[in-house]
């Protein structure tokens, strides 16, 4: 219990491997879109280039999009062989 005044007592659970996993989770966050994001952009430009739009922009966007599953797909093998 906390006296008037001051603070509220910590949660018990503030390790640092607490932070390792939601830090782990976040990149996952990150990474997904981050995949398919690029793919647009290189899609897009490579349009601009060859001036094939929209043909490049779609095969890099569904490249992107299963390049980024492969990696989640990886991400979810490693946290599994991690925590039993």
């Amino acid at each position: 219990m906390s006296r008037e005044g001051e603070p509220p007592d910590e949660p018990a659970d503030r390790s640092p491997a607490r932070f390792v996993r939601i830090a782990k989770y976040a990149a996952i966050g990150l990474q997904f879109p981050s995949t398919i994001l690029a793919g647009l952009v290189v899609g897009y430009l490579l349009d601009g280039y060859f001036g094939t739009s929209p043909w490049l922009l779609v095969a890099m966007a569904f490249g992107g999009f299963f390049v980024a599953v492969f990696q989640l797909i990886q991400w979810g093998k490693r946290f599994g062989k991690e925590n039993p």
